[in-house]
């Protein structure tokens, strides 16, 4: 390699051509539309995951968050508990594909306002990858960190605001516990 390491052993000159395959998750296993609401969010509990695929026959159908499960669970009970996880899926999620550049997978999570892209070759469910999978790689942790603040500025009620400073501060906590939490893995 040419120029300076930078990150995950990266020279500068790499650095442009982060491909996703260098970061996804391939080992969470999405659920079906037919899974029971409440056995999808221990699932995603037990693996401490915010967001799970959801697939028919390895096609992409929609994406859970724990966030609308809970939320489910909380206005509907019991029903809701005992319902297909379809019910309370996001319906055509946005994408990547395995040989995007890392760069692309942050400008299309920040568009969508997401946090969490799943990753397909060839129509097929590949793996999971995250913006805090990408800000952990050094020359993307400002992109992927601007991403983020600008996404959860969007998800703020109107007439509320971050300062600059917090937004900052709860970026690098976040992260921090992240990585803490990667660790133990």
């Amino acid at each position: 390699m040419n120029g300076k390491s930078v990150g995950r052993g990266f020279s500068r000159n790499d650095r442009e051509h982060l491909r996703l395959r260098e970061f996804i998750d391939t080992r969470i296993e999405p659920c079906k539309p037919s899974d029971k609401t409440q056995s999808v969010l221990k699932k995603m509990n037990r693996k401490r995951l915010e967001y799970l695929p959801v697939c028919k026959k390895e096609r992409l159908v929609g994406m859970v968050r724990d966030r609308d499960l809970l939320e489910a669970l909380a206005s509907g009970g019991k029903k809701a508990a005992r319902s297909p996880v379809a019910q309370w899926m996001q319906k055509a999620p946005a994408v990547g594909k395995l040989d995007w550049q890392a760069r692309e997978a942050i400008q299309v999570m920040e568009k969508h306002g997401i946090s969490c892209l799943p990753v397909f070759e060839d129509g097929k469910w590949v793996g999971l990858v995250t913006l805090a999978d990408l800000a952990a790689e050094k020359s993307l942790s400002w992109e992927a960190g601007r991403a983020y603040r600008r996404i959860s500025r969007g998800s703020q009620p109107p007439g509320t605001s971050l300062s600059f400073g917090l937004a900052a501060a709860g970026m690098l906590l976040g992260t921090g516990v992240w990585l803490a939490l990667k660790s133990r893995r």
